[in-house]
């Protein structure tokens, strides 16, 4: 084991535990060394490393041999002051040479950069898995999230194309808490300022339609509700603009891949999804499949 092993060895314990405390400590012996490292010792909450080539004291030491000899004189009288005190040096230094080795040895491992880019799209701190997202930084690194920046992080990430309608209105309802009423300054009842008509309200500005196509028909029934890509797109969506948002989902399909609806044992034809009534072919693409994105 060379020296360069000891920092192989620190940088291992780094990736592999990142919440144990790491202590490096350097032996007492006089002896001539055969190996830098000397001694492992592991707890559950840290992990120690004795060494035998850096460190204030020892056979390699930058103090004089008398501190070794007073160290172990103390240490046999039962007294661990001194070398606990020399060893928190030990530690800085021995780690100070472990930078300086890592800075010129660079490794194959997309951890450390990868997690940067996590700090710099707000994502570090997340549970969900959001490695896929990290091509996509410059997108997400930016405060305002245009209509175009969604369009193009979509027709990207899935290779289709895409349209993106904003200020799409939408029927929302109103919980039964906050209807109208004539029962006092609770019941919402203020001309001008709280009262509403009815037990929905009209909304233009939180809701807009994603539309995806045209498609072939593979893509089409990838497309189709409950699927796992819509899940991933509705995913997307959210970790782009937010949950506060309400979106829709447009699926065209191809003129010439609308299929004929065929009542026949194990067909795939569905109501609502995949099926069109007629026997001649489509003229134009077929636009008609709407659903709210929804995790």
């Amino acid at each position: 084991m060379t020296q360069c092993d000891l920092f192989q060895l620190i940088r291992s314990f780094g990736e592999q535990n990142p919440k144990k405390e790491l202590w490096l400590k350097s032996s007492l012996d006089f002896s001539f060394p055969i190996h830098p490292v000397k001694n492992l010792k592991q707890s559950d909450h840290s992990f120690e490393i004795l060494t035998t080539g850096l460190g204030l004291f020892g056979v390699n030491g930058l103090l004089p041999y008398h501190y070794t000899e007073l160290i172990i004189e103390r240490l046999q009288a039962g007294a661990e002051g001194l070398k606990d005190f020399l060893d928190l040096f030990n530690h800085r230094m021995i780690f100070l040479y472990y930078c300086a080795w890592k800075k010129s040895k660079p490794y194959v491992d997309a951890d450390y950069v990868s997690n940067l880019i996590k700090c710099l799209i707000g994502y570090y701190h997340t549970k969900q898995p959001v490695d896929n997202l990290l091509y996509y930084s410059g997108y997400f690194s930016s405060s305002r999230r245009p209509a175009i920046f969604l369009k193009n992080l979509i027709a990207d990430y899935f290779a289709i194309e895409v349209k993106i309608e904003n200020f799409q209105g939408k029927w929302f309802l109103l919980p039964t808490t906050e209807w109208s009423s004539l029962k006092g300054v609770m019941g919402n009842n203020v001309l001008g300022r709280s009262a509403m008509i009815g037990s929905r309200f009209w909304d233009d500005k939180n809701f807009f339609n994603i539309t995806l196509g045209p498609l072939n028909y593979c893509q089409f029934l990838d497309f189709l509700p409950n699927t796992k890509k819509v899940k991933k797109l509705v995913e997307l969506v959210f970790q782009f603009v937010g949950t506060e948002w309400v979106f829709g989902i447009k699926l065209i399909l191809k003129a010439e891949q609308v299929p004929h609806c065929e009542i026949k044992l194990n067909s795939q034809i569905a109501l609502s999804r995949n099926a069109w009534l007629g026997t001649q072919a489509h003229k134009k693409d077929a636009d008609d499949t709407h659903y709210i994105g929804s995790l």
